[in-house]
């Protein structure tokens, strides 16, 4: 549920390694986050490094469990790619898929080389038996069976799908995966940025069949999105990065009933864009609340129905990571190197704090 609309420091833990652009996962009662030169795990919270290790910290202390090291040292470093599900941890690096247990050991590993020159992105999706895996460039999606890794089908010739630098999303009402996918518009309907530059790249939310992965609907949204649009009940919340923006859409038709902008940046934290809002992390939502961190370095409560602000707090650094919820917690990384903590009553209703 989340610590309700006016969440209040728990703790605070500088943690080593490069500055924090990767989003806590919260796996029963350890938190997993990922940095560039990581030496631990918590239990259990998970962290992918930039360098492809996977470490663990405790979840109500920082303290550092475990630490495997997978694609440490390759040509480009993990944006994200780092999930949980039941009793498995899931990472996709720079070269490869792998399958987890809770205590570090491998269960299967497949090479998915998928990069050019942006970094490795995307946070594998389990739904059921299947893993959905996106891919930065020639997959698209690629859906693979859960207990063994065998490809079932993948989305490499699909229209605004040819690259992939956010993750993947699923409405189990209506048996969706939803992808923000890249297009190439050298010479065909460029834009300009907030800056006046040429905008030769389109972005596009697209709503696949998990079934087979063929399209259902698409809708234009900023190019070089990294984040994951997170569904509830019939919304979809996309974090438009570039534009600074938190979209709410319709999951069954694309249609946008709200959106929020952020406040002007303490750095820059999206691709290709200076000095400009940015949202470069996905929401959380807990009960009828919805929580983002931003440029600015503020946490964001919103509601769910309106887009309504009912709180802000202010990080201290920031944000480029989504914030992760657990009974009346919440966790959020900031890029000036801190895991924060804040914590709420689980009797609070959603209302403008006084």
């Amino acid at each position: 549920q989340g610590p309700g609309p006016a969440p209040s420091l728990s703790w605070s833990r500088p943690l080593p390694g490069t500055p924090l652009e990767t989003s806590p996962v919260i796996a029963g009662k350890r938190v997993l986050r990922a940095s560039t030169d990581s030496t631990g795990m918590a239990d259990r919270l998970l962290l992918l490094g930039a360098d492809g290790q996977v470490f663990a910290l405790a979840l109500d202390s920082g303290t550092p469990l475990w630490a495997t090291g997978l694609d440490a040292g390759p040509h480009r470093w993990v944006g994200h790619g780092l999930g949980a599900c039941g009793d498995q941890i899931y990472v996709r690096t720079q070269e490869r898929i792998v399958t987890l247990e809770l205590a570090g050991g491998v269960i299967w590993d497949k090479p998915f080389v998928h990069s050019d020159w942006i970094c490795a992105c995307g946070t594998p999706l389990c739904i059921e038996e299947r893993l959905f895996v996106p891919a930065v460039l020639g997959h698209g999606v690629s859906c693979f069976e859960r207990s063994t890794g065998r490809l079932l089908w993948d989305t490499r010739h699909a229209p605004g799908l040819e690259r992939i630098w956010g993750g993947l999303a699923h409405s189990p009402g209506h048996r969706f995966i939803l992808a923000t996918g890249v297009a190439n518009l050298i010479g065909e309907n460029s834009s300009r940025t907030a800056e006046g530059r040429i905008e030769p790249f389109g972005g596009m939310l697209c709503a696949l069949n998990a079934e087979d992965g063929q399209t259902v609907w698409r809708r234009p949204v900023g190019a070089f999105n990294y984040t994951i649009p997170v569904v509830v009940g019939e919304t979809v919340l996309l974090s438009d990065t570039v534009n600074g923006r938190l979209l709410a859409l319709d999951v069954a038709t694309g249609r946008e009933p709200w959106r929020v902008l952020a406040g002007a940046s303490l750095q820059s934290t999206a691709p290709d864009r200076r000095d400009v809002p940015s949202i470069s992390a996905s929401p959380a939502v807990g009960g009828r609340v919805v929580y983002v961190g931003a440029s600015d370095g503020n946490l964001y409560a919103l509601d769910l129905a309106s887009g309504a602000e009912l709180s802000r707090t202010h990080l201290g650094g920031a944000v480029a990571a989504s914030p992760a919820l657990s009974g009346n917690g919440v966790w959020v990384a900031t890029c000036n190197g801190r895991l924060v903590a804040l914590a709420g009553t689980a009797t609070e209703t959603v209302g403008r704090p006084s």
